[in-house]
């Protein structure tokens, strides 16, 4: 077995959600990370299964030309949720204003832009961006999906052009969810799907993932 260790790193224990040391390793031309918890036992995972493509995507310098097809871009730094793994530690009350996201959009056409933030939703002008972004492009929604329960909301974020949703659903058992987020929440994600899914009308609201399935 051919291993070769690419670079240090640092990653969360599994025990107690805090950094400890990490590797990312090569071996048979598989990229893995590695690394071990409180009591020494090792943890591996598979990051890129093709050493070369790992490389080109990690490397400052991209050969050719490259057009990026969508964009990600941080609109809130406010939640609704306490999560204990949060990776965010500051707490910025200021956002990026609507005329500002404006400009950055001027001349961008026919993109996936990503809102993301701790959690975008928390915005009370989260439409008003939405649209914006609609205008000349894909919006596409990053969220913990809490508000998602609410059909209302999601139905008027269909209403100004969001396209689709990205939401992280972590597993079927309020433990998990309470050791993640902090909460209960295992109901409110269901309730976010259906709601997506337009289950009221028997229409499609919001592209939700094709690999949900109830």
């Amino acid at each position: 077995m051919n291993r070769i260790s690419l670079r240090k790193t640092r990653s969360l224990s599994p025990l107690s959600f805090e950094e400890v040391d990490a590797e990312i390793v090569c071996e048979d031309g598989k990229v893995f990370l590695e690394k071990r918890d409180e009591q020494g036992k090792t943890y591996t995972s598979l990051v890129e299964s093709n050493i070369d493509f790992y490389k080109l995507i990690t490397s400052n310098h991209v050969p050719g030309q490259y057009e990026a097809r969508q964009l990600f871009l941080y609109t809130s730094s406010k939640c609704n949720l306490k999560c204990p793994v949060c990776y965010e530690e500051f707490d910025v009350t200021s956002e990026i204003s609507v005329e500002q996201i404006k400009q950055i959009l001027k001349g961008v056409k026919n993109k996936r832009v990503v809102l993301t933030g701790r959690e975008s939703t928390c915005r009370p002008d989260i439409f008003e961006v939405i649209r914006v972004v609609a205008e000349n492009n894909r919006a596409v929604l990053l969220t913990n999906g809490v508000k998602l329960a609410d059909y209302d909301f999601v139905f008027r974020l269909k209403e100004v052009g969001l396209d689709s949703v990205i939401f992280s659903f972590d597993g079927f058992d309020d433990d998990v969810y309470r050791q993640m987020n902090g909460a209960a929440l295992l109901k409110t994600k269901l309730k976010a799907f259906d709601n997506q899914a337009g289950r009221h009308q028997n229409v499609s609201i919001i592209d939700a993932g094709q690999w949900y399935k109830r």
